[in-house]
């Protein structure tokens, strides 16, 4: 099972500050032969997709508006709306994207860790997102969206977990919770206010710690590139001041206090 990250979903999310963090699991099957084989792929469909959400009895979240976007491109963007009916805060969750046309198929896992995203997902909230997913043929393609994961702040969780979301988001966390540690550390004793930049680096050049997964290791690293992101853009927007207070928000938000 190999990871990738949407590049383009990364792009939408930062220049509209949306409030998810996408991780992005991909799945592969491919009837026709081997994944190692390179395929051509279209440019664009002549048909629009069927777009369909399907919700499993007892289900905490509820994928609504599922549809695709106005766009003729190879990576089509579909556009949806999730919903919490529970009584719990959401902290994590992941959609299972299954994409049939014809003979091939595929299925990719999306991951949304919410508080990588200074965001929880309360009772009754609602999420706008966005996904992709590859143009398998020139015929029409049926999208089909599923509930695969869900965490709590509680820290219980719902659903199959197909892709082990639940070691990523453990994996992720733990990135997370070092380097606001050690940040916040450095902040206070006035070791970052000449060179950010450096602070940085050595903050985030650290590995995962011995004996997990590698889906936990996976989150790790990714964690680690995504907080460094989120606290260079803070820097340029805010200097230390803003870093420290997304460093206390996400700091807080992992601990459950927000």
């Amino acid at each position: 099972m190999g990871q990738t990250v949407h590049h383009k979903l990364l792009v939408r999310l930062v220049a509209l500050a949306a409030i998810t963090f996408s991780l992005i699991v991909v799945l592969r099957q491919d009837d026709q032969g081997s994944l190692g084989m390179a395929q051509s792929m279209p440019a664009f469909q002549p048909q629009a997709p069927i777009v369909v959400a399907r919700s499993e009895p007892g289900s905490p979240l509820v994928i609504s508006a599922e549809r695709q976007l106005p766009k003729t491109e190879q990576a089509p963007e579909l556009s949806f709306t999730v919903t919490n009916v529970t009584t719990k805060i959401v902290t994590a969750f992941a959609i299972k994207q299954e994409v049939v046309s014809q003979e091939k198929a595929g299925t990719t896992i999306y991951l949304y860790n919410l508080p990588l995203s200074a965001t929880k997902l309360q009772p009754n909230g609602v999420l706008n997102e966005f996904a992709t997913y590859d143009n398998l043929s020139d015929s029409q393609h049926r999208v089909t969206l599923t509930l695969d994961y869900v965490q709590f702040s509680d820290g219980k969780t719902w659903g199959l977990d197909s892709a082990k979301s639940g070691e990523r988001v453990a994996g992720q966390n733990a990135a997370s919770q070092i380097l606001t540690t050690t940040l916040l550390g450095v902040i206070r004793e006035g070791n970052a206010h000449e060179d950010f930049a450096k602070a940085l680096e050595s903050a985030t050049n650290i590995q995962p710690p011995a004996q997990h997964s590698d889906e936990w290791n996976d989150g790790f690293r990714l964690a680690i590139g995504t907080v460094a992101h989120r606290l260079k853009r803070a820097h340029q927007l805010g200097g230390l001041g803003r870093v420290t207070t997304e460093l206390t928000n996400l700091a807080m938000m992992l601990s459950g206090d927000r």
